[in-house]
């Protein structure tokens, strides 16, 4: 949180003001929100209350927002929860940063990532993407990303989930790695004998 100080009426004040957030921030923000709309789903609350409900859990600058809006409408008119949950889209989840999440998906390469990493990206991402992919389309782009020296070694072909072929793929990166781990080992142990001779 930052500190801005606000003169309002001849009055000083500090106020705690959050920072602009930065991509991830914003992915995570939306996932929470995301979240938190999922549980209050799964409560089975009537439809007549979700509203009521919902406001009571807004905080800090939410809160603050949510009475802007109630000011702005008609007196006598009583918001429902399409309205709410219109109004909440409008501000948390502009159409602007979902499109960009859905680019970064689109987009992932997994560089120096390892292939735990990644899958932890692209599932969080995933959430996000406009498209409705199947199976078969996931592990296709899954598979685009990934570093030259581990998808020229798998074929989507030998795999019927995005989980096996996770799970397969992070042991043949383990295997990558003990092999360039033996081949420094031995390239160290030719130099000194190399070396040697020459003494």
């Amino acid at each position: 949180m930052l500190r801005e100080t606000v003169v309002t009426n001849g009055i000083r004040a500090e106020v705690k003001v959050k920072p602009v957030l930065t991509r991830k921030a914003k992915s995570e923000n939306i996932s929470n929100n995301n979240n938190s709309l999922k549980k209050f789903r799964t409560t089975r609350c009537p439809k007549e209350f979700k509203n009521d409900l919902a406001v009571h859990y807004l905080r800090g600058e939410a809160d603050h927002w949510w009475r802007n809006v109630k000011r702005s409408l008609p007196i006598g008119f009583v918001s429902t929860w399409e309205d709410f949950l219109r109004e909440f889209n409008n501000k948390y989840f502009s159409q602007e940063a979902m499109d960009q999440l859905d680019h970064e998906f689109l987009e992932l390469r997994q560089g120096t990532m390892s292939i735990r990493e990644y899958e932890a990206v692209f599932t969080r991402l995933r959430r996000f993407c406009v498209r409705n992919f199947g199976e078969q389309d996931m592990m296709r782009r899954f598979m685009r990303g990934l570093r030259a020296d581990i998808r020229n070694r798998s074929s989507i072909r030998a795999y019927t989930s995005l989980v096996e072929l996770v799970e397969e793929i992070a042991m043949m990166e383990r295997g990558l790695e003990e092999e360039a781990k033996d081949l420094k080992r031995a390239q160290g142990k030719g130099n000194k004998a190399s070396r040697v001779s020459e003494t």
